[in-house]
């Protein structure tokens, strides 16, 4: 990715509320998926990509145990919780996805 485009990226990103830490956190990540394309070519990155998102969700499910130990909350505020680690970054789409249907069959 060029200056220009990444200078782009970081600024909506920004606009759309994510913190510093967050942004950081992406801009490391995507420098590192592309090292390891320019290394091992589009099944590395692949790989790279699948082990990043496996530590995501174990960090979010990680997050979510420790802010709702001894309180038991709704499915609503599980939701918002969600929402909110995708918002920050920590979790993408998908991800956000998978785990709120999981939520939801827990919940049921």
């Amino acid at each position: 990715m060029d200056f220009l485009s990444k200078k782009m990226q970081r600024f909506s990103m920004k606009a759309s509320g994510m913190s510093d830490e967050a942004i950081r956190d992406m801009e490391e990540n995507q420098k590192k998926m592309e090292e390891t394309y320019k290394k091992g070519g589009p099944s590395a990155m692949q790989e790279e990509y699948l082990k990043q998102m496996e530590k995501n969700m174990e960090q979010a499910q990680k997050m979510m145990g420790q802010a709702s130990q001894g309180m038991p909350g709704s499915i609503a505020d599980e939701l918002a919780k969600l929402a909110k680690l995708k918002e920050q970054g920590v979790l993408s789409e998908a991800e956000f996805q998978q785990m709120k249907q999981e939520l939801i069959k827990k919940m049921t």
